[in-house]
């Protein structure tokens, strides 16, 4: 059974399952180390889907910190005509490169969601949220 996750980090969002590797931008985190993602907005399985308003109460994904690499170089340059203006730079962003090892969901008080039609997907969705809206008041 296929366990997959969307967990925000920052500014990104990443689609990652169990033994996935992926980089993301640089974190201070030790390398050989496992981190936490709290902020897992979506949890799927083959058959199930479960659906944070907006992240899954109790879900965490652990993923073990495999080194702190560069990416790639990218280089830019100016030029002006005529005037004998040019310069150019370059850098290489810095990232953490991770292995997924688990992902982890405990007690579940988010949406849960069979797999559907998108449109039963989204009534299902649009259903939670008023209903968490009419508790809150």
């Amino acid at each position: 059974m296929n366990k997959y996750a969307i967990v925000k980090k920052g500014n990104h969002q990443y689609f990652v399952e169990e033994g996935d590797t992926l980089e993301i931008p640089r974190i201070q985190a030790p390398e050989g180390k496992d981190i936490e993602f709290k902020e897992v907005l979506a949890i799927g399985t083959d058959d199930d889907f479960i659906l944070g308003t907006p992240f899954v109460d109790g879900a965490k994904v652990i993923a073990f910190v495999i080194k702190q690499v560069k990416g790639a170089k990218k280089q830019g340059f100016k030029y002006k005509a005529k005037s004998r203006y040019r310069k150019r730079w370059g850098y290489r962003n810095l990232y953490t490169r991770l292995r997924v090892k688990e992902i982890v969901v405990p007690g579940q008080k988010a949406t849960r969601i069979t797999k559907g039609t998108k449109s039963e997907r989204k009534v299902a969705k649009r259903a939670a949220s008023t209903k968490a809206k009419s508790t809150e008041k």
